[in-house]
């Protein structure tokens, strides 16, 4: 499928975040991203999330996102929550239990 990779950098050229949307088809994408770890609790995952939202609807012409996060990574649910997806599923990925969440954009 279609798949759209962007890097947050910050302001010395260094790599503080990925953000990927994966199996993009009928308008709706999947949301998965990782921050690096020195860049972690400052607010990138968020910032990154919140600007591939806008991309996804501006850009790509999305009307959702999903995202699953394990059920044991609480600050990966956190950033979810507070960019707006909300939880709609309980699912297992790689052997691990996660919760699905989506955002309508």
């Amino acid at each position: 499928g279609v798949c759209h990779f962007h890097l947050l950098v910050d302001d010395g050229g260094g790599v503080v975040g990925r953000f990927n949307l994966v199996d993009v088809a009928g308008g709706a994408a999947e949301l998965g991203f990782r921050v690096a770890e020195a860049a972690a609790g400052r607010g990138v995952a968020k910032d990154g999330v919140r600007r591939v939202s806008v991309l996804a609807r501006d850009e790509y012409g999305l009307k959702r996102l999903i995202a699953d996060a394990e059920v044991r990574n609480g600050a990966s649910r956190a950033v979810l929550r507070a960019t707006g997806f909300v939880p709609i599923d309980e699912v297992t990925r790689s052997g691990q239990p996660c919760i699905r969440h989506a955002l309508d954009l």
